[in-house]
């Protein structure tokens, strides 16, 4: 071959072409071919396969869309793309940025007027191939360099951004929440917490929507914590609001978060004109799903006493005379202690003796009787586990 360009890449797609492509597989899961048009790279240890398209840039769709002749890249740029996308797969990369890679590659030699060996920094920034794709395309640019098949292009990215003190300010003030906003998240949160108090608790005879409760919350510690919106506030853990002042100064308020990988407790700031706010909403749910807690130390070990498992939670006293807190309770005992149960209310029991996995469901109401909740030895017949739960 006359041109040095072209004869360095048919070698180098030679030598591709004879490596064993075990990791590559072609539609419908058949040995992966150079005249395929999409390939599957399995990834050896997790076995995910990942699609790659091999011909023209702009052909979406999935499975085998793309496949068809007329969407072949001209030869020998059809079997590069493979050779790009053989070199790329065995980087290490996110799947994401592997496959944007290999598709600004495509995109080149889709968009590219006359060979690769012909192209320039000129040509190439001529194509408008997108603001980011510069970055993405240098790897393949200088992957081609070194192996001989085209001239070394020096594509300069392309950085826009205005850097002056203006910029920055403006920048900053993009990031902050449009006032309304504010004043409307002030106005739901009163109306929310209306009948709480700052010490969390519930005016009598009032009632409060816990959903409500938990979405302004999260809007509001997103307002007084910025940095910890993202995914971290369903992990805060049982607390209220900390505060601290050095030197009899300002007081500086945080709040514990869980450290993630094995690092300790962060101890983040929130801002102060919102301490309010998140100290009554700590507060609130500090009690409010203090039942959800005992529940799942619960389940986490059934075989502690009443007393252990309640902790410091206060039982109505009415509820309180007819608990014997030293024994090990079960969960209808559990309930009746977190308030699921009024003081005298009354369970239907099953009859001694009874077995309803052998009578009509139409008939199985029969078989109940109303009894106190609360009776020492009272055992209740449970037909699914064929045992008796002792209250």
């Amino acid at each position: 071959m006359l041109n040095k360009y072209l004869g360095r890449l048919e070698r180098l797609i030679n030598e591709y072409r004879e490596t064993e492509l075990a990791q590559f597989e072609g539609h419908g899961g058949k040995k992966a071919e150079f005249d395929d048009l999409v390939w599957y790279h399995v990834d050896p240890n997790t076995g995910r396969r990942t699609r790659f398209l091999c011909g023209v840039h702009g052909r979406k769709g999935k499975s085998n869309a793309g496949n068809h002749p007329i969407y072949a890249l001209p030869y020998p740029y059809d079997h590069l793309i493979k050779v790009w996308i053989i070199e790329t797969t065995n980087t290490p990369l996110s799947v994401n940025e592997k496959k944007i890679r290999t598709s600004v590659a495509r995109k080149l030699l889709s968009l590219m007027d006359g060979d690769l060996y012909e192209q320039s920094e000129c040509t190439i920034t001529s194509l408008n191939l997108g603001a980011r794709s510069a970055d993405r395309l240098r790897p393949f640019l200088a992957f081609c360099a070194e192996k001989g098949v085209m001239r070394k292009v020096n594509l300069k990215g392309s950085d826009s951004r205005d850097r002056t003190g203006h910029a920055t300010f403006d920048n900053t003030l993009e990031k902050l929440p449009d006032i309304q906003a504010v004043l409307a998240l002030a106005d739901i949160f009163s109306t929310v917490f209306e009948y709480v108090d700052e010490h969390g608790s519930l005016r009598p005879g009032k009632e409060i929507k816990i959903h409500d409760a938990l979405v302004v919350t999260f809007g509001t510690l997103s307002l007084a914590s910025p940095n910890r919106t993202s995914a971290e506030i369903p992990v805060l853990p049982k607390q209220r609001l900390h505060c601290y002042s050095e030197s009899n100064g300002e007081p500086v308020y945080y709040l514990d978060w869980i450290g993630s990988k094995g690092y300790g407790n962060n101890k983040n700031h929130i801002l102060a004109v919102l301490a309010d706010p998140i100290k009554k909403a700590m507060n609130f749910f500090y009690k409010a799903c203090e039942p959800a807690r005992i529940l799942c130390r619960f389940y986490e070990n059934p075989d502690q006493s009443l007393k252990a498992l309640l902790g410091g939670f206060e039982i109505a006293p009415e509820l309180k005379r007819n608990l014997n807190l030293a024994q090990r309770p079960n969960l209808f005992t559990l309930g009746y202690a977190l308030g699921f149960y009024g003081a005298n209310d009354c369970v239907p029991i099953l009859k001694e003796g009874v077995d309803l996995t052998s009578t009509y469901k139409s008939q199985r109401g029969h078989f109940f009787e109303k009894n106190r909740f609360i009776h020492c030895g009272l055992k209740i017949s449970c037909p699914c586990r064929k045992q008796e739960v002792q209250l």
